[in-house]
């Protein structure tokens, strides 16, 4: 009977946790997108999801608004992307208020010619990179008009 009571202790326990283990953000609904639209995300999530720590982290505070292909290059083929845009709640529940990304809509872009990420804005760094790009040590990850940046290799 002390063994039954034991295991049943130790199964009730092993499931309680202050963060209960999450699902990868999933990939947007692509059904409207082109196969190239299809294959540069698809082939590149994983590493997007690595290289955004934060997306899955606070995936509650964040809804999938809108995703553009940029792949018909504007200037050169070095300019090839698409941007998967999230909006943050305005009340987040989970992203810290310092990384001041509340009511913000957050572009992150894949580069197609060098599998990269881009961010544009500093609170939407905070949410991808999980850690506060307003502080002045990170200053030099992401000057004053300048996006942050991530390889995706």
């Amino acid at each position: 009977m002390k063994f039954l009571l034991s295991t049943i202790a130790l199964i009730l326990l092993a499931g309680c946790s202050a963060e209960a283990e999450k699902q990868p953000l999933s990939i947007p609904d692509m059904s409207n997108q082109s196969e190239e639209v299809k294959i540069l995300v698809t082939e590149n999530w994983d590493a997007f999801l690595a290289q955004c720590p934060g997306l899955n982290r606070y995936q509650d505070d964040l809804t999938f608004s809108e995703m553009r292909d940029y792949l018909e290059p504007f200037m050169d083929d070095k300019e090839a992307w698409v941007t998967i845009s999230y909006a943050v709640s305005d009340d987040p529940k989970r992203i810290p208020n310092s990384y001041k990304a509340w009511g913000h809509h957050c572009h992150f872009r894949i580069y197609d010619h060098n599998k990269t990420i881009g961010v544009p804005k500093h609170a939407c760094a905070s949410v991808c990179a999980d850690k506060n790009m307003f502080l002045p040590e990170n200053s030099y990850l992401m000057p004053s008009g300048a996006d942050y940046t991530a390889n995706l290799r």
